[in-house]
């Protein structure tokens, strides 16, 4: 009894302000830190008070406010991901038939896309039992709509321009490669990163904004396989040497897809191959070739689609036959180089 009545007395005797001090400072502290009680989102659930159709709401914990805090955003990035994962999933499961959608790392993409959102944490509620902070992070969707719709609008455009152009080309051969050039742009990082995000972000508004784009990517693979399908190629090469050049044509055109045909009347397009074979016989010194190639290719009414032309240089031997068949084979060689890059990039695939 006397120890207490002793404390009672020391407190007793500090001065008034140093007790003024005290209490201020006691007052001054977080409520999380004097045993304030949980919140509704802790309590009730983050959904419950962040509901689903209108934020994405995680928590996260930490030994302080601000570990915390960066639990919560981590926590967010992660749910994303998991989120943007599934709805690609889900794509590829579509289109698994034409292969429409490469494996592509979205994590880089979700953490520089939710940078431009506005986060936002709640106050942090201390735990005196766990002696942990716990904080929840979220994100308005509207309001991060607001920042990613002209991301969507611009992906989707493009795209539609893409459409469009295969959907009204005339020509079988450049509508193949029209829709090509359309299955490259659904493979694109940007392009498949913003439609998944943007599902997730906000379905409503995605589906309103872009919901026929996904219906169009679906009709893609067969939009594709009718067109090659109408695409039949004949080839002709006046001058040629053991098929050299007519083989390594109707390979490298087999190899884009296109349908090779030795009837001329089914054919979409014909490939004219016109060689010179550049001779010459120098005496008592060999035979030499200098030769060149030149390829155009039109449509059924003679309208040119695309062209090409390579000169190898000079080959050369004591034997006739020798030196043609080296000429051959560079002029075969010069078409497997750079035929097939050079088509796609004159047709807009690449």
């Amino acid at each position: 009894m006397k120890h207490r009545v002793r404390k009672k007395q020391t407190a007793a005797l500090l001065p008034v302000p140093i007790r003024r001090v005290l209490l201020a400072a006691f007052l001054a502290l977080p409520a999380a830190v004097r045993a304030a009680p949980p919140p509704d989102w802790v309590t009730r659930g983050v959904e419950a008070v962040y509901p689903r159709e209108a934020y994405i709401a995680v928590t996260g914990r930490g030994k302080t406010a601000k570990l915390a805090e960066k639990d919560a955003d981590a926590a967010l990035s992660l749910y994303c991901i998991a989120e943007v994962t599934t709805v690609s999933r889900s794509r590829q499961t579509l289109t698994s038939d034409t292969g429409l959608y490469a494996r592509l790392d979205s994590e880089t993409f979700v953490h520089s896309v939710t940078r431009l959102f506005a986060l936002r944490h709640t106050a942090p509620w201390y735990d005196r039992g766990e002696k942990t902070y716990t904080v929840a992070a979220y994100i308005d969707r509207a309001e991060a709509w607001a920042i990613f719709e002209p991301r969507v609008r611009r992906e989707a455009e493009e795209f539609r321009a893409l459409w469009r152009a295969a959907e009204s080309e005339t020509a079988a051969l450049k509508s193949y490669f029209d829709y090509k050039r359309a299955l490259e742009h659904t493979r694109r990082g940007d392009f498949v990163n913003t439609m998944n995000f943007g599902e997730i972000l906000y379905p409503q508004k995605m589906n309103a904004l872009a919901g026929d784009i996904r219906q169009n990517i679906a009709r893609l693979g067969a939009k594709l396989n009718e067109a090659r399908n109408m695409a039949a190629v004949f080839i002709q090469c006046p001058v040629d040497f053991e098929s050299a050049v007519s083989t390594a044509l109707a390979r490298l055109l087999s190899a884009e897809g296109l349908p090779v045909t030795a009837d001329k009347r089914r054919a979409a397009a014909i490939c004219t191959a016109r060689v010179d074979e550049g001779f010459q016989r120098v005496e008592g010194t060999g035979y030499f070739y200098y030769p060149r190639i030149s390829v155009i290719i039109t449509d059924r009414s003679g309208n040119a689609l695309f062209s090409y032309s390579a000169a190898p240089g000079k080959q050369a031997a004591m034997n006739p036959e020798v030196a043609k068949r080296r000429a051959y084979g560079e002029l075969a060689a010069a078409l497997e180089s750079d035929f097939s890059g050079e088509m796609n990039r004159q047709l807009g695939v690449r």
